[in-house]
């Protein structure tokens, strides 16, 4: 009769390390379901989510937008000139204020 039950319970706890792991293996499934749901959205263009004033003087040739929205004019400069190698070019802004462009292309 002990050796029954020593059997039983050793049965029961095997039920149960199966459950459990099954338990454990769905809410992690379920998780990176959810988490891959939620950051999917944000990695593709979504001009809903951008504001309209940096597409407006005189923000559209001063503000750089954020990777996520579409290009203003002064962000599709920048990239224009990022794609041309060896190219030094200085930018003069309003007050006074300055600044310099270089890309290098980088030797092999």
């Amino acid at each position: 009769m002990n050796q029954l039950n020593h059997l039983s319970q050793r049965s029961i706890e095997l039920v149960e390390t199966i459950w459990a792991t099954l338990w454990v293996r769905l809410l992690i499934v379920l998780l990176a379901t959810l988490l891959s749901a939620i950051a999917g959205p944000g990695s593709a263009l979504n001009p809903d989510l951008c504001p309209g004033f940096l597409y407006r003087e005189p923000y559209n040739h001063r503000v750089l937008v954020p990777q996520s929205c579409p290009p203003n004019t002064i962000t599709q400069q920048q990239l224009a000139r990022a794609q041309s190698p060896n190219q030094f070019e200085e930018c003069s802004y309003t007050k006074g204020l300055s600044c310099s462009i270089a890309s290098v292309v980088e030797l092999q």
